[in-house]
């Protein structure tokens, strides 16, 4: 959301919340108005940071290729490489590379995720 857009709608909000506080027919206390208010407010401030920060709002991480660690038949073995990539699962585990953490998603059918890079905490 643009910040002219935000600000604009942040002083139609205020405008309301002023002339409703002083009509008692909206059946809304001064303080539940504020606290609107201030809810909105905030969430309009989330929604500047997000718009003038894109660069700290990154996507998650991609999912691996993991067709290419599973193995062409069950009965194949497959070895992963003795590489230190760590790896935080959805599940709550941390698998030493993505080749571990592709195998077990396949040998035990898991619905499971990256939830990001590095140990889970």
């Amino acid at each position: 959301m643009p910040l002219e857009q935000t600000h604009a709608n942040h002083s139609a909000m205020q405008a309301a919340c002023a002339s409703a506080a002083h009509d008692p027919g909206h059946g809304l206390t001064e303080q539940q108005l504020f606290s609107t208010l201030a809810v909105t407010s905030k969430w309009l401030q989330q929604a500047d940071v997000q718009s003038l920060h894109p660069e700290i709002f990154k996507p998650r991480r991609p999912e691996p290729p993991c067709e290419m660690y599973n193995p062409p038949h069950p009965s194949y073995e497959v070895s992963c490489p003795n590489i230190t990539a760590y790896i935080c699962a959805t599940n709550g585990l941390t698998y030493q590379n993505e080749c571990f953490y592709c195998l077990d998603k396949w040998e035990f059918d898991l619905d499971i995720k990256v939830k990001k890079d590095g140990k889970c905490s």
